[in-house]
């Protein structure tokens, strides 16, 4: 077992964040604000650019302006997009009051969480492809820093899977999976072993 060191960004701010909704996998741009919060997150990163070689990001467009920005400013080089790191696929729900949405998806998780929600997809099959795409991620890079460019529900699933000290069978502390992640447009660092 190896112990890698991760970033994990979160995108800037959207009409949706600001409008308290569920942006699940609504393709939503960023706003001037979101624009300006990646800016600073680039610059922040710029101090500390040799820490890391480079950025993976989810291919929605809020996620891949964040690292847009990053990486202009920072000059750390985006190497891919890639769908695992997308959040959670609400359905029906997607675009919903995001206190609503947030008890529903934890009812989910705790209750059912082999049942779509809102026809879109379980929370099982949504820990299962995140988690196997970190891991994915971290073997593919496996001789570079990574920064991770992604989604609150998905840092969520990081740490939650981090206090399980990192299941092999990817079983999370669902309480943790329930706080209150880090803000738009920033970034914290993860020891995961792998």
């Amino acid at each position: 077992m190896s112990i890698r060191t991760i970033g994990i960004a979160r995108h800037g701010k959207t009409r949706l964040n600001e409008e308290n909704k569920i942006r699940s996998w609504i393709d939503i741009p960023l706003n001037a604000e979101g624009v300006e919060e990646a800016r600073r997150l680039g610059e922040e990163l710029r101090v500390s650019a040799d820490l890391w070689d480079g950025i993976v990001s989810s291919d929605l467009v809020r996620s891949v302006q964040t690292s847009v920005e990053i990486s202009a400013i920072a000059n750390i080089p985006i190497l891919e997009l890639n769908e695992a790191f997308r959040p959670i696929n609400v359905g029906s729900l997607s675009g919903a009051d995001g206190e609503l949405a947030n008890s529903i998806i934890m009812d989910h998780a705790i209750n059912t969480p082999g049942k779509p929600i809102g026809g879109g997809e379980s929370f099982n099959t949504f820990k299962r492809r995140v988690l196997l795409g970190l891991k994915e991620a971290i073997q593919r890079y496996a001789d570079r820093r990574i920064i991770i460019s992604t989604h609150t529900r998905c840092e969520r699933l990081f740490n939650a899977w981090a206090k399980t000290n990192f299941s092999r069978e990817f079983e999370i502390d669902i309480l943790e999976f329930g706080q209150l992640g880090i803000g738009t447009a920033t970034i914290q660092t993860l020891e995961i072993r792998i």
